[in-house]
C-alpha cells in the first residue's frame, strides 16, 4: 500500500495557532495558543489521523493539492510494516505558516494588503515565542516559512528568523517569498542561517510586467523582484543558498507565458527547479473568480490552449516539477447554474404553499423528528423558520468554519465540539460540499444518517 510519513514527523502551524499534521489536510489537531506542542502532537485527532494513514486511508487529505497524491509518488510499504510505525517524540519538521502578513494583494488569495489588529499581533507573538524553542532543538530537521504570507514582509517572522539557530547543523530551512523584499538589507538580518542548508522558493506571478502587476493586485514591485532574483542567483553562486525554486501558479492570465517563464528561470536566474502549480480555491477567492481562473477545468474556454501549452519542449526539462498542474480538475459548469438551483430551492421555501407541511411529512416518514443542521448559510436561516412551525425539533447547528456564533437565536456549534450519537440525523445545508461535510463528520465519529437539503426538497 502507499504510505505517507509526514503525519509521524511533520506539523503545520496556521495563523491563530491552529495545528495540522500536514498543510494538505483540513483536520485540526490542536491550538498552540492554548496547548503545549507535546499535548498537540499526541492529541486524539493526531493519533486518529495517523491510524488512518497506517491503513492506507487518505480520505482526510486534500487529493487535489497534495503533491504526493497528485503525482501518485508516495512510496509503497507493507501493511504490517506500516502498522508498526510510531510518531517521533516531537515533530522534526515544521511549517511555520502562521502569519497572513504580505506586501502583495494577489486576487487569487486576497483583495487587500493584510493589516493585523492588536489582538492578531498579540496572538502571533505568543505563537512564535512558543514555537521557537522547538525549531532550535537538535532533533529538528526541516523548517519552512511562510506559506500563508511572505516571510520577509512580516516583521514577526523576520524577528523569529533572527533568533533562529537550530542546534542541528544539518537542518534544512526554506523561505517562501514573492521576492519583492528578498534584498541585501533583509538578507543581512538572517545571513547567519547560511551555515544551514537553505532553499528559497520564489513565487512571482509572471515575468511580464503587465501580467505581474495585474496578478499581484496592482503593487508596483516588478523591477524590485527582477533585481532580487539576480541577487538570489549571486547568493546561490556563492553557495550561501543551496537551492533556488521558482514557482508559478498557472491560471487564465499567465499560463501562456509558462514556457518562456521556465526558460528565464533556468537560464537567467539559475533556478534549480521550476514548479508548476494549479490554482486552488482558498483564502478569499470566490466561486465565480475561481471558475474563470481555473484553466484545468475541461469546461474552461482556454482549456484546450492550456493543454497545448504543456506540450512545449522546454517543459519536458527534468528540472520542471508539476505540482498537479498536469492533472485535470473536475469538469464544472459556471457557478451561475448552481446559483439558479439555490434560488429555486429558496423559491420553494417561500412560494410553495404548504411547503413546511411537506417537509414535515417527508422527515417524519423517515423517522427524522429531531435533526441537526450543518452549515451556516442564508438557506439555513430560512429553513429554521420553516421548521419552527412543524413538529421537527432542531437539536443544534453545526459549522466547521465559524463565521457567526448564532443563527436565528440558535447557537452554532463548532464541528470540533460536536459529539455525535449513533442516532443523530444531520441535514446538510451547504450541499455543494457534501463530500467534505461527510468526511469531517466521519472523522468526528458520526455514524448516524444524513440528508442533503437539495435532495430533501426534490422529494417534496
Amino acid at each position: 500500500m502507499k504510505f505517507c510519513s509526514r503525519p509521524f514527523q511533520f506539523i503545520h502551524l496556521d495563523p491563530n495557532g491552529g495545528c495540522r499534521l500536514c498543510a494538505w489536510t483540513d483536520i485540526n489537531i490542536g491550538n498552540l495558543t492554548q496547548q503545549s506542542m507535546e499535548e498537540i502532537w499526541t492529541s486524539p485527532n493526531a493519533n486518529k489521523l495517523r491510524e488512518a494513514i497506517k491503513r492506507g486511508n487518505y480520505e482526510y487529505c486534500r487529493k487535489t493539492s497534495c503533491p504526493f497524491l497528485e503525482n501518485d509518488s508516495l512510496p509503497d510499504m507493507d501493511e504490517e510494516e506500516a502498522a508498526g510505525i510510531e510518531p517521533e517524540i516531537l515533530p522534526t519538521e515544521y511549517s511555520v505558516a502562521c502569519d497572513f502578513t504580505c506586501n502583495h494583494r494577489c486576487p487569487s488569495c486576497r483583495y487587500e494588503v493584510f493589516r493585523p489588529d492588536e489582538e492578531y499581533k498579540r496572538r502571533l507573538n505568543l505563537i512564535l515565542e512558543k514555537i521557537l524553542p522547538y525549531l532550535n532543538r537538535v532533533e529538528t530537521e526541516k523548517i519552512l516559512t511562510d506559506g500563508n504570507g511572505d516571510c520577509f514582509a512580516s516583521p514577526y517572522i523576520m524577528n523569529m528568523l533572527e533568533q533562529l539557530k537550530p542546534e542541528n547543523k544539518k537542518c534544512r530551512i526554506t523561505f517562501e517569498t514573492n521576492g519583492a523584499l528578498l534584498d541585501e538589507e533583509h538578507w543581512n538580518r538572517i545571513k547567519h542561517l547560511a551555515e544551514y542548508w537553505l532553499q528559497v522558493t520564489i513565487t512571482p506571478n509572471s515575468f511580464v510586467k503587465t501580467t505581474f502587476e495585474y496578478l499581484n493586485g496592482g503593487i508596483h514591485s516588478y523591477e524590485k523582484v527582477m533585481s532580487n532574483l539576480k541577487f538570489v542567483k549571486e547568493l546561490r553562486q556563492k553557495e550561501m543558498i543551496n537551492w533556488i525554486r521558482i514557482s508559478l501558479v498557472l491560471q487564465e492570465r499567465n499560463f501562456w507565458e509558462f514556457p518562456e517563464f521556465t526558460r528565464r528561470s533556468l537560464e537567467e536566474f539559475a533556478a534549480d527547479e521550476v514548479v508548476a502549480k494549479p490554482l486552488y480555491q482558498w483564502f478569499m477567492l470566490s466561486e465565480d473568480d475561481y471558475w474563470f481562473k481555473d484553466v484545468l477545468n475541461p469546461q474552461h474556454p482556454y482549456h484546450k490552449e492550456y493543454l497545448q501549452m504543456l506540450e512545449d519542449p522546454i517543459l519536458k526539462d527534468p528540472r520542471v516539477f508539476y505540482w498537479g498542474a498536469h492533472n485535470l480538475h473536475e469538469s464544472r459548469r459556471h457557478p451561475a447554474y448552481r446559483y439558479q438551483e439555490y434560488a429555486e430551492i429558496l423559491d420553494r421555501f417561500f412560494v410553495d404553499e404548504g411547503f413546511g407541511e411537506k417537509i414535515e411529512n417527508q422527515l417524519l416518514s423517515q423517522k427524522m423528528d429531531e435533526v441537526y443542521l450543518y452549515g451556516d448559510t442564508e438557506m439555513t436561516a430560512a429553513f429554521i423558520h420553516i421548521l419552527r412551525n412543524t413538529k421537527i425539533r432542531i437539536k443544534g447547528l453545526i459549522a466547521r468554519d465559524m463565521k457567526n456564533k448564532e443563527k436565528c437565536g440558535l447557537r452554532i456549534q463548532p464541528l470540533c465540539e460536536y459529539k455525535p450519537s449513533d442516532h443523530d440525523v444531520v441535514i446538510i445545508m451547504n450541499y455543494p460540499y457534501a463530500d467534505k461535510v461527510l468526511r469531517d463528520l466521519h472523522f468526528q465519529g458520526f455514524q448516524g444518517r444524513t440528508v442533503q437539503i437539495d435532495e430533501l426538497v426534490r422529494k417534496c
